[in-house]
């Protein structure tokens, strides 16, 4: 379909920057060219609109980091790694307030198909390579989220023993049953029932003796299988303890 001027009544080229505006002569919605807009509506031309979805600024550097701008998406820069795309997205995305979003830098990300140790250590190598030219950037809440809690609860690993940093090369955490029993004793706090981690808003301190003191960690709902039912007997207290203990405090 060709559109025509509603001043100078020419065709618009696919070059010709054309304004949508409402008819004088009726509620027609149509088109003027950059140069009739004044005349035909009596006002200065609207300024352009910035582009927000391209609001961070580009840091140089990418470019001889290996980073390349999409054809398709303006402000998403990629790079082809040995397994897997890294990602560093320029545009307004996430929940964050635009002006945080300038401070805190691109968002990163990374994806590959599977997710491996190989993929993990890809991904971990490429934050580490921005880390080090001092370009910001932020991850999105979901895998900030994600990661912190695969980082607390061990999770997967990037085929480096998470205690001795041996390079074993494969799936996991740890090179050996050793040294996870070693980074359990060292980092973790394990419940004392079911020896599974636990996350500081579900610890409990339990008494196992009042007299003397002896006390230990475990989960909530663990507290209330010891006190509870006698799946545990080793865990309760001597009877009677309890009140004494409290009645001297």
């Amino acid at each position: 379909m060709t559109y025509f001027c509603l001043k100078c009544y020419k065709g618009f080229d696919e070059n010709t920057t054309r304004y949508r505006i409402k008819s004088q002569q009726s509620k027609f919605l149509g088109f003027v060219h950059e140069k009739c807009y004044s005349e035909y509506t009596g006002k200065s031309l609207p300024e352009k609109q910035k582009d927000v979805k391209y609001l961070i600024p580009i840091d140089p550097k990418i470019f001889e980091l290996g980073y390349q701008e999409s054809q398709n998406k303006k402000g998403l820069f990629y790079k082809k790694c040995i397994t897997g795309t890294a990602y560093l997205d320029f545009r307004n995305v996430g929940e964050l307030p635009r002006e945080m979003q300038i401070q805190e830098g691109a968002m990163h990300y990374y994806f590959d198909k599977p997710m491996t140790w190989k993929s993990r250590r890809v991904r971990n190598t490429q934050r580490e390579i921005l880390d080090k030219n001092n370009i910001k950037y932020r991850l999105s809440f979901h895998k900030q989220y994600s990661e912190e809690i695969g980082e607390f609860t061990i999770g997967e690993g990037d085929g480096y023993c998470k205690f001795c940093k041996k390079d074993f090369e494969n799936e996991g955490v740890f090179c050996e049953k050793t040294c996870e029993r070693m980074y359990f004793q060292k980092h973790v706090v394990l419940c004392e029932v079911c020896h599974s981690p636990i996350t500081t808003d579900d610890e409990i301190f339990h008494h196992v003796e009042y007299f003397p003191e002896e006390i230990v960690s475990v989960h909530a709902s663990c507290y209330q299988k010891i006190h509870k039912t006698m799946e545990h007997p080793d865990l309760r207290p001597p009877e009677g303890d309890s009140r004494k203990y409290y009645k001297k405090g």
